[in-house]
């Protein structure tokens, strides 16, 4: 290969030029020729490239941005000032200190609390992932409001209405008064009694006593809403699949089977994000599984393990209830959602609490057009059903509850273009035909507060109210005739040998509810002709039919059924305000009926058991109680012969006027009044057949 000689003897004299130079002076940047030619530069003055080439060697001059230092000034002034927030922030230290040791004071006991901090709950050989823990989206501020709660309002059809009267009688002739010895104790229970009925809670109020964490959290912790092991949810799954009592009987008729294992799968798949609703629902669900499961087994130890499940369901959905936002969605998840935290609220015996609920519920379902028949034309069957099913049953509830609350209905039956379903389609079973008999007794409920109860109605004449009474009283004999004729039909005898004798207990639950509907009716009607007892003969006759078929019912239950009483009391004996109980006391009390006094202590008795498993229930159990002690007591004294002053009887009778039982005769007749030309058999059941009833 031929190398060019000149080129090296070039770049050799290049070298040896610009060792030969004298030291130059170096700068840091390249010259501006080179870096234009982008090529190396020495960085020497002039560099060895414009020696070389012959170029005007020039270096760009040194730019240095001097930063100017600032002194600063600190002077008396900003000096006093510093020393100001220092001292007011050291003041909200000390203010702030007292609030945070008592948040954390009474944090700690809620979070040793079996039910409201659960640990995730594995059985042997799962693993962590078989109980997800859900976070929430909605942070929630620790309440700040110290102002005193206003108590809830109960109006004229509810049991706590009497004790609007009663404060004014004790404050008068009443507490002044000498008592006779033997009644002392009596009228102490009697004043005792009416102070306890005047407490009405408010529905936050009953809420946060029952779950303290409401509306104190400030966010969901994992530890605190950690689900059941997805083993034990398959386990019951499974046993409702097999098991055909428990499938007619576990799910509501708004929530399919199918559609609730979506919300399920949204739950528990690890790396779903499921919303507040899908988690109220699945857990809303789940108590009813677990529940129905303690009620269909007899294992011990089953029993005991259904239960954790079932209170950490029920911790769950109130935690995740008191996230709801103010203002949701009108989604048919939110409206599912608030339906079963009704139904919890109920069984849990927050009546108040219940109100509130349904009541939102309620406007939401009207928002999207659940009560009206043309909002589903373009919606699957499937949709429409369910639509339908939730919004009669949040009609019913909501009708129950305003009876039971004594307050105005929020729905509007002229509105409503939505049709029950009837019973000749062959997917209802007799169950299904039981819950449509419920929401037709419900449309009943709403009219007996509105014609017979509220203001208005209190206002019209004794004849305008005695015959919307009696109109009421056919109304609900039609439906307690689709009673009779269903327990009858062959379908449904086919479909109790697949259901036990849960048919039987429905229809008994059934009929108690019927009938004590019937006795609040009857009620409102004035005394027969000639008696001279305060309520009409044939509202005895129902309140006795109504004890009697509550005995039946616990008689098909058999010993040892307390959590199944429990249900049924929250759902039949305190969510209508069950009269029959008072009318026969009233009756004991006037007549001194032996017979009716034994009835009392029978259902006294068959509370007994139930009595542990919620306070609501313990409550109406010493309340029922006291009245049958006072009712014995005063039979006692007239069978015995022993002589009461005037004076000690009408003390008696104006606490029974307070308890609100039933008026003083002058002011029933002049407020209530005969009906003119009233014979005997005008108030009589004619057809009612109370005789097989019985």
């Amino acid at each position: 290969m031929d190398v060019d000689e000149s080129c090296v003897d070039s770049d050799f004299e290049s070298q040896d030029q610009t060792a030969q130079r004298p030291m130059a002076p170096t700068h840091k940047l390249a010259c501006t020729t080179c870096r234009e030619k982008k090529i190396a530069c020495d960085r020497l003055e002039p560099c060895s490239n414009c020696i070389k080439k012959g170029w005007n060697c020039q270096f760009p001059p040194r730019q240095r941005t001097a930063v100017k230092g600032q002194r600063i000034h600190i002077t008396s002034v900003y000096e006093n000032k510093i020393s100001n927030i220092e001292k007011q922030l050291q003041h909200v230290i000390g203010m702030l200190e007292p609030c945070v040791s008592a948040s954390s004071a009474s944090a700690a006991p809620a979070s040793e609390s079996p039910r409201r901090k659960r640990p995730c709950i594995v059985s042997e050989g799962e693993s962590s992932q078989a109980a997800p823990r859900f976070h929430a989206a909605f942070p929630l501020t620790p309440s700040t409001n110290t102002s005193t709660p206003l108590s809830a309002f109960e109006g004229d059809s509810s049991l706590a209405a009497h004790t609007a009267m009663a404060n004014t009688l004790l404050e008068t002739a009443v507490s002044t008064s000498s008592l006779q010895p033997r009644m002392a104790e009596g009228m102490e229970t009697l004043r005792q009694l009416i102070s306890v009925n005047g407490e009405i809670p408010d529905a936050y109020g009953m809420a946060s006593s029952h779950n303290p964490r409401l509306g104190s959290m400030p966010m969901l912790s994992q530890g605190d809403m950690s689900m059941p092991p997805i083993q034990a949810v398959l386990t019951v799954l499974d046993l409702m699949k097999g098991n055909p009592r428990f499938e007619s009987m576990g799910f509501h008729m708004f929530l399919s089977a199918k559609k609730f294992m979506g919300y399920l799968n949204r739950v528990y798949t690890p790396g779903e994000v499921p919303t507040l609703a899908d988690f109220i629902i699945v857990n809303g669900a789940l108590i009813d599984v677990f529940l129905r499961s303690i009620l269909l087994t007899d294992d011990i130890d089953k029993q005991r393990d259904f239960q954790q499940h079932m209170n950490l369901c029920e911790g769950n959905l109130e935690t995740a209830l008191s996230r709801l936002p103010v203002h949701m969605p009108h989604t048919i998840d939110h409206i599912t959602a608030l339906t079963f935290s009704v139904y919890h609220a109920i069984r849990s015996s927050q009546t108040s609490l219940a109100w509130s609920l349904v009541t939102t519920a309620i406007h939401m379902s009207i928002t999207a057009g659940f009560h009206r028949a043309s909002s589903a034309k373009n919606e699957s069957r499937q949709e429409t059903n369910q639509k339908a099913w939730l919004f009669w049953s949040l009609y019913s509830v909501e009708k129950g509850l305003s009876l039971r609350l004594g307050r105005p209905s929020s729905i509007l039956d002229y509105d409503i273009t939505v049709p029950l379903p009837q019973h000749d389609d062959p997917e209802i079973t007799a169950y299904t035909s039981c819950f449509i008999r419920w929401i037709r007794l419900s449309i009943v409920q709403g009219k007996i507060y509105k014609m017979l109860y509220s203001p208005a109605a209190l206002a019209e004449t004794a004849e305008r109210r005695a015959a919307w009474a009696r109109s009421l009283v056919e109304e609900t004999k039609k439906i307690y005739k689709q009673v009779l004729e269903t327990s009858t039909q062959a379908s449904n005898n086919k479909w109790k040998t697949v259901s036990g004798d849960e048919t039987e207990l429905s229809f008994f639950s059934e009929k108690v509810l019927f009938y004590s509907t019937l006795t609040l009716i009857l009620k409102s009607l004035p005394p027969d002709e000639g008696s001279t007892y305060h309520f009409a003969s044939e509202c005895i006759t129902a309140a006795r039919t109504a004890l009697e078929k509550h005995q039946e019912y616990c008689k098909a239950l058999g010993p040892d059924s307390g959590r199944h009483i429990d249900v049924y009391v929250n759902w039949t004996i305190l969510y209508n305000p069950f009269v029959p109980f008072i009318a026969i006391f009233c009756h004991v009390i006037e007549s001194g009926d032996v017979q009716d006094l034994t009835r009392l202590q029978e259902f006294v008795a068959s509370l007994e058991s139930a009595r542990m498993y919620s306070r609501a229930t313990a409550n109406i159990h010493r309340q029922f109680q006291a009245l049958f002690n006072i009712a014995q007591q005063f039979i006692e004294i007239r069978t015995s012969n022993e002589l009461l002053n005037d004076e000690a009887i009408t003390e008696f009778d104006e606490y029974i006027q307070a308890l609100g039982i039933f008026p003083s005769r002058t002011t029933y007749n002049d407020s209530l009044g005969l009906l003119p030309g009233a014979e005997a058999d005008d108030v009589e059941l004619s057809g009612w057949g109370w005789s097989q009833a019985r």
